[in-house]
Parts: structure tokens; sequence; C-alpha cells
């Protein structure tokens, strides 16, 4: 069996800013829910 480590919040949010910053395409990038809004309920399982 392989295992890959988990990337952490950290790593795919720079992901996520490398990426859309590199791209000429991409104009904006918006997030919204528990990861950026302290008013919202975190929960459990978390997406990107």
């Amino acid at each position: 069996m392989i295992y890959v480590k988990m990337r952490t919040e950290q790593e795919m949010m720079d992901l996520i800013i490398t990426f859309a910053k590199q791209d000429h395409r991409i104009r904006g990038l918006l997030m919204n829910g528990s990861r950026v809004n302290p008013n919202i309920k975190a929960k459990g399982h978390k997406s990107f």
C-alpha cells in the first residue's frame, strides 16, 4: 500500500492562491464558508 501525506489547511490555501495568481484567466478568487467566515459554525468535515 502507498500512503500519501494529506496536505494541511495552509498548504491547500497556498496551492489555491498560487494557482489563481499564475493563471491570467482568473480575475478573482472567492471563498466562503466556515474557513473564512467566523460567524459560520465549523463542521467536522471541510472540503475545498
